[in-house]
């Protein structure tokens, strides 16, 4: 009836163990068949087959990360559906398969307090946290690109679908849309722009335009 609260009930709860897990992130993969949890403890959650439901999908599986005890870990799967990354709070990357199994060596970030991770269709990682951190990576573990711009930390990140641009959000409350996708061309047309807009009111920009020469100037008009 109209004015009356809507109460939903949940079709599906999965039986995790019979334990209670904490800090919960929670994805879909991208073919809607399988549901990956990242918990605490360094503890990772598949559900495969979650596309049955109403019916019961299968059981949980259950993989723990080595070394691990105490942090909370963020998961995000592949474009392909095939595997999924998982980012501990410290900092360290793996990736999985669907068996669940680990593949390879964790990558080493140094990027403490990760609050969140997410992958691009052509697999970028990105992950964010405390410290205003906001950085991408590519599979081998090198660092592609960091984004500067934030205080406090950042809570919740995703890429856009065709990969090329990156939405992020934290304690300043202020979202922010990032380029990542940028060529040579791009870049020095920006350059050029922030150029053409002087120095913001910076004192520490302004010495630096300066030192600008007039040969970079007129590259600018070409």
């Amino acid at each position: 009836k109209e004015g009356e609260e809507l109460k939903l009930k949940p079709i599906y709860r999965p039986r995790l163990y019979e334990k209670r897990y904490s800090s919960l992130t929670l994805r879909f993969s991208q073919d809607g068949k399988n549901l990956v949890i990242g918990a605490n403890k360094g503890k990772v959650v598949l559900i495969k087959n979650i596309d049955k439901l109403p019916n019961d999908p299968d059981r949980p599986i259950e993989l723990v990360l080595p070394g691990h005890t105490g942090s909370k870990v963020t998961v995000g799967f592949s474009a392909d559906s095939q595997s999924f990354t998982i980012v501990s709070k410290e900092g360290k990357i793996w990736r999985s398969n669907l068996k669940p199994e680990l593949i390879g060596e964790p990558i080493e970030t140094n990027q403490a307090g990760t609050e969140n991770t997410a992958i691009s269709q052509d697999g970028k990682i990105a992950t964010g946290g405390a410290g205003a951190a906001l950085r991408t990576w590519d599979l081998q573990g090198r660092q592609t690109a960091d984004f500067r711009g934030y205080w406090g930390t950042i809570r919740s990140i995703n890429f856009s679908k065709d990969g090329k641009y990156l939405l992020a959000g934290g304690d300043d409350g202020i979202p922010r849309v990032w380029q990542i996708d940028r060529d040579i061309s791009t870049l020095i047309k920006q350059g050029c722009q922030w150029l053409e807009q002087g120095s913001f009111g910076s004192p520490a920009v302004s010495k630096s335009l300066d030192r600008i020469t007039d040969a970079t100037r007129t590259a600018c008009l070409d």
